[in-house]
């Protein structure tokens, strides 16, 4: 008997394959008797042991499924006949291979079958039915064909027999048909998608192509509880390519072969590498601790490659790009040379009968990721990962270039410089013969880089230093070690190679060749490097086993599938089955939200030095849900069940778009105790996600295992996302969990939520505490206080913290006297104001405030609890002190959490976090916010400003502070740049010219858009070397002849108008070809408006100062005299009435107030 096989899963497959058994039937066509071997359905589990064996387990006999409702007043004959009608139906129906992809069709599975069916009663999870169960018959299947088949039939009218209660034709509501079978059979045994699994009865047959192949029954495997993780290995692949003609490499093109392949392996959980492997067009050296492999042609080489994966067997296959460049150029010479069926080997299972790896052209458009096409190779058994994509979807980076990449996240703060040595925290992230480059990063400006590249020479992990191959007094004149805001950070880069390098390396011989190697080992470590460090793998594992969907689907496919898993599963778990739900055709432009959206409370705009506090709801959106029981089984549509007495009922009105309101209402089983069970599924599901959430957050605090903790923060962090992204599935029209009236009423409660607290700072908070100071020495009165003012969660009253508030309320109202006022509120939090006065009444403001201001956030979050529907709760956050606002979702502050000795500054909605503004937007802004927020020095503030629109002018700041970059799209609305009826599509417009607005690929689209003007310019220029879509685009503004390009536009048979995308350029293309930069666009365009937003705060006509510079002569003749610029830069200085609050603004709801100053020249 064979031992338990107990192994940890990396991957799923579903299939459907012949079997060995005969079965007579009757051709449909010729109605003669024939032979066929059916096919079946096969789930394949992928994985690996503790002992690091590669395992594939063949699960059979599970059998898909779906449900269709039945008539209420069906009785068994009903049944019986209509079963008999489906039989006679599909017998005399063929099986049409237009109802399935064509390389699912199987012309045998044409034979009638008999139906297998149950009956079985269920809760219908659409519409409060008070737990009353409903007749379904479940159809089960052989296979895939069959499935598709009959639910195509019960998506259509069907004849109803004789002797049924219908006459005539009946449409049959289907359920769960979109449920994957596979997802279904995770959700049965209830494992972890990757977690570990046990069968203890199983098979096995020897496999060259993996350690272990066992076949059970899906009844045999079961879930297994483990710490550990398996040894799951990683390749990390990149390519180089050569060009005949020096420009960039096309595949198609033979002569640009592919000269290196780069293979780097390593195990997860392990920080090196265990094998780094070079495959080489022609003869490369040898080199540090890579294995050289040379090949006289491509074909060995790329041949080489793919015995190389099947030799080390990888579980997961990352790069750089992958799925944008390199997958497709494998595949486009692999063509050429007519070897793809020897090639494309590369999944795990070779039992099928076309062993052949599909190449697949994926279309994925998401909110995170944007347009996308992925390419690859279908892989069975191995998850594929590129990781620019995992950047793009989960971080918003400046570019995404790998080498910005790592040096965005591979760093070490600088500890001191000392000659050619770097102090750094922790040496570990770098090794001898990595390039670093320092950055300067401002609390404020944000980061700068200060060097170019500097080599590590040695590295000291005792004293944690690094020797450089340069000095300090080299760079020392760079760095402003006595600005406080400023922080220091060696970066890890890339030691990178230009193409043309490349192409001189390849051709001249064995040695440079090595060179050439060098560089593309480097790059497949770093991107390992970068997997580890942003934990790619620990976290995606994580959200796969949450919403128990494989891990290919989390770098595969978008947001919906994951969640309609995780509300699947509960459903069945509860015995309720979801309607199919037709899919909605979504309108290009139409917002998915047809209702009010979340409330912001118009700010009081305004530079306050006084402390202000912040309260914040947890998780406002699934404890909204969780409060009204929001769920698409307890929203009551059918008046008979109202009013039940066993239940409790809530209504919500919301606005719709159309200004109309509706009103809904949820049912609840009554319940004091608020237990899990009396929830509807979508709470229960945000319940159980908050509390294994809270749960795991507990471990990692007792954990001393730092990979295990890193597992850990993983699953918390996936489970947060996952409960968050709940609630915006109900609102996406496409999303098979779709009900508006779900998403409409969650946003309804949580803008009921913003303005219960607004309500309470303003007109509870200072009477309750007033009421308990004054009551101090009246225990009586003060118990009747407390019983009505202190409660918990659960509406029960919160002794345990009643010493803490008495105390509390002590502190502020033996010094102070307040007047809270919301200042501003934004979706789930609120901003507020404590107006402290000492008791002499004077205003109080400065870090004095802090602290008090801190704990009136504490008060706040106890006393406002009694008012609360569990489990809602409004959390004490920040202080920001002092705190600068200047519009809804813009503003910026000193934040002081618990401790107001330390703080960070923190802005939201600024061009100093807005990546498609130039830095030298930061740098003015940032500037000013640095005079005003650290110094608190207001004049200083507007000098720096006046300073600065004279160094603009000069040009004195090098055109790395001119860059701005904008995304690029797949595709753009507008009209087609060739003017032509594209092939295959959709035009709505006749004639010769195409007149519709699109959308086209940003190629082929007339637009306007700036950044897409200029990619169509680059492409022209350099056919093969095109920007990406989704890729960062960087240009600056230039002078430009405006006459030269009309009239250049004239003679194309253009419209001759100037626009933007005319007056912007590539940096490369600016320094190659000594363009000049347009400063005054970045004043007017760029650098005037929000500028003059913080600076309208504190004086008037603040425009003046830069229009009077925009029509100084020195602005284009750099001819004016220094004394008159200086007369002009000290030209006017403001006095403040107002030394502690610069705006002050009596009516909430006008955002043009200002306060009270005065200006004199």
């Amino acid at each position: 008997m064979n031992k338990d096989l107990i192994f940890q899963i990396i991957d799923w497959q579903e299939y459907n394959e012949r079997i060995d058994i005969e079965l007579e039937t009757i051709d449909y066509k010729t109605k003669k008797p024939r032979i066929i071997h059916p096919t079946r359905y096969f789930i394949n589990l992928y994985g690996r042991t503790q002992d690091e064996k590669s395992v594939i387990l063949r699960v059979e006999n599970f059998k898909p499924y779906f449900f269709i409702e039945l008539p209420e007043d069906w009785k068994t004959s009903n049944i019986e006949a209509f079963i008999t009608l489906l039989n006679d139906h599909l017998s005399r129906k063929k099986t049409n291979a237009t109802i399935l992809n064509d390389d699912e069709y199987n012309e045998d599975e044409g034979y009638k079958r008999q139906i297998i069916y149950k009956f079985v009663k269920k809760h219908k999870a659409r519409g409060f039915t008070a737990g009353k169960l409903f007749p379904f018959l479940v159809f089960f299947f052989d296979d895939t064909y069959t499935f598709k088949t009959l639910e195509k039939v019960f998506n259509e009218d069907i004849p109803c027999a004789s002797g049924n209660p219908y006459k005539g034709k009946k449409k049959f509501q289907i359920y769960e048909s979109n449920i994957e079978p596979y997802i279904r059979f995770n959700h049965i045994i209830n494992t972890d998608t990757c977690g570990w699994i046990k069968i203890n009865n199983y098979e096995t047959e020897d496999k060259e192509y993996t350690d272990i192949y066992a076949i059970a029954d899906y009844s045999e495997l079961e879930r297994y509880e483990s710490k550990n993780t398996a040894k799951f290995k990683i390749l990390s692949f990149d390519l180089e390519c050569y060009s005949a003609d020096g420009s960039f490499p096309i595949a198609s093109n033979l002569e640009n072969p592919i000269i290196q392949i780069g293979c780097v392996f390593q195990k997860y959980g392990e920080k090196d590498s265990y094998k780094r492997v070079m495959l080489s067009l022609k003869k490369c050296d040898q080199f540090n601790d890579v294995e050289v492999f040379s090949y006289e042609t491509e074909v060995e080489m790329l041949l080489a490659f793919k015995d190389l994966i099947r030799k080390e067997d990888p579980d997961i296959i990352t790069g750089y790009n992958i799925f944008g460049f390199d997958n497709e150029y494998l595949y486009e010479r692999v063509k050429l040379f007519d070897i793809e069926s020897d090639f494309c080997q590369l999944g795990r299972y070779m039992g099928f009968e076309d062993k052949k790896s599909k190449f697949l052209i994926k279309n994925l458009s998401s909110s995170a990721l944007g347009d996308n096409v992925l390419k690859f190779f279908e892989m069975n058994g191995r998850v594929q990962i590129d990781l620019l994509k995992v950047v793009q979807r989960d971080h918003k980076l400046d570019s995404y270039k790998l080498d910005r990449v790592a040096e965005h996240f591979i760093n070490q703060d600088i500890i001191k410089f000392d000659g050619d040595k770097i102090y750094i925290k922790d040496p570990k992230e770098f090794q001898i013969g990595n390039f670093i480059e320092i950055l300067e990063n401002d609390e404020i400006e944000g980061i700068e880089h200060i060097t170019d590249k500097i080599k590590i020479l040695d590295i000291n992990h005792t004293d944690k230093y690094l020797t450089i191959n340069k000095h300090y007094d080299d760079y020392k004149d760079l760095l402003s070690l006595k600005d406080k805001c400023k922080k220091y950070k060696a970066s890890l880069v890339k030691d990178d190679i230009g193409p043309d390098e490349i192409f001189d390396c390849y051709r001249q011989g064995p040695h440079e060749r090595r060179i050439v190697a060098e560089y593309c080992i480097q790059d497949c470590v770093l991107v390992l490097k970068l997997l580890n460090k942003l934990q790619v793998l620990t976290n995606n594992i994580a959200m796969a086993n949450v919403c128990s969907v494989p891990l290919s689907y989390i770098f595969l496919r978008g947001q919906g599938v994951k969640i309609f898993s995780l509300v699947a599963k509960f459903n069945r778990k509860e015995n309720y089955v979801m309607p199919l739900l037709k899919r909605a055709a979504v309108v290009e432009g139409e917002d998915d939200v047809g209702y009010e959206g979340a409330i912001v409370f118009e700010p009081t705009v305004g530079f306050y030095e006084e402390s202000v506090w912040v309260n914040d709801y947890s998780s406002l959106y699934p404890s909204s849900m969780i409060a009204t029981n929001i769920s698409h089984e307890t929203i009551v549509a059918d008046n008979k069940y109202r009013n039940l007495p066993e239940y409790e009922y809530k209504d919500v009105t919301f606005k719709n778009n159309d200004g109309s309101t509706t009103t809904c209402t949820f049912a609840k089983k009554k319940d004091p105790n608020f237990e899990d069970k009396n929830f509807g599924i979508l709470p229960q599901i945000l319940m159980n996600l908050l509390g294994e959430r809270k749960r795991t957050r507990k471990l990692i605090e007792t954990e001393t295992d730092p990979f295990v903790q890193s597992i850990l923060d993983g699953k918390q962090l996936a489970l947060k996302v996952t409960a968050n992204s709940l609630y915006g599935q109900l609102g996406a029209k496409t999303s098979p969990i779709f009900m508006l009236e779900l998403a409409a009423s969650t946003t309804a409660i949580g803008r009921y939520e913003l303005e219960l607290a607004r309500g309470f700072v303003e007109n509870h908070l200072e009477r309750i505490m007033k009421n308990i100071y004054k009551n101090l020495d009246n225990p009586k009165e003060l118990d009747e206080i407390f019983t009505k003012e202190l409660k918990d969660k659960t509406g029960k009253p919160n002794m345990k913290d009643r010493d803490w508030v008495i105390a509390s309320v002590k502190n502020i109202f033996s010094k102070y006297t307040i007047n809270p006022k919301t200042l501003y509120g934004d979706t789930d939090s609120v901003f507020n104001r404590p107006n402290f006065k000492d008791l002499q009444g004077n205003p109080v403001s400065g870090p004095e405030t802090i602290m008090p201001a801190i704990i009136l956030g504490q008060l706040t979050s106890k006393l406002i609890q009694a008012r609360q529907q569990y489990p809602q709760e409004l959390s004490y956050e920040k202080v920001f002190c002092p705190w600068i606002i200047v519009s809804k979702k813009r503003y910026i502050g000193k934040k002081y959490e618990e401790d107001n000795k330390k703080y960070k500054v923190a802005s939201m909605g600024l061009v100093l976090k807005r990546r498609d503004n130039a830095p030298i937007v930061k740098k003015v802004v940032g500037g000013l916010l640095k005079k005003w927020m650290i110094d608190l020095a207001k004049q200083e503030g507007i000098d720096f400003i006046r300073k600065s629109i004279y160094e603009i002018i000069e040009g004195k700041y090098p055109i790395r502070y001119f860059i701005t970059s904008k995304t690029l799209k797949g595709k753009y609305k507008g009209k087609r740049l060739d003017g032509k009826h594209p092939k295959g599509s959709n035009c709505t417009t006749f004639g010769t010219k195409c007149e519709c607005n699109g959308p086209w690929n940003w190629k082929d689209v007339q637009c306007g858009i700036a950044h897409v003007t200029l990619c169509q310019r680059m492409a022209e220029r350099d056919p093969g070397n095109e920007p990406a879509t989704n890729e960062r685009i960087p240009y600056v503004a230039i002078e430009v002849n405006e006459n030269s390009i009309k009239s250049k536009k004239k003679s194309q048979g253009k419209e001759d108008k100037v626009l933007q995308g005319d007056k912007i350029e590539h940096p490369d293309y600016i320094q190659k070809n000594k363009l000049k930069v347009d400063y005054k666009f970045y004043l007017t365009n760029q650098i005037m408006n929000p500028t003059c937003q913080f600076l309208e705060i504190v004086m008037k006509d603040s425009e003046d100062m830069f229009n009077e510079a925009i029509k100084n002569e020195a602005f284009t003749k750099i001819g004016m005299k220094q004394s008159n610029l200086n007369n002009f830069f000290q030209k006017k200085k403001v006095i403040y009435e107002n030394e502690n609050v610069y705006s002050e603004t009596k009516d909430s709801d006008s955002d043009e107030s200002k306060g009270s100053y005065r200006i004199s020249k």
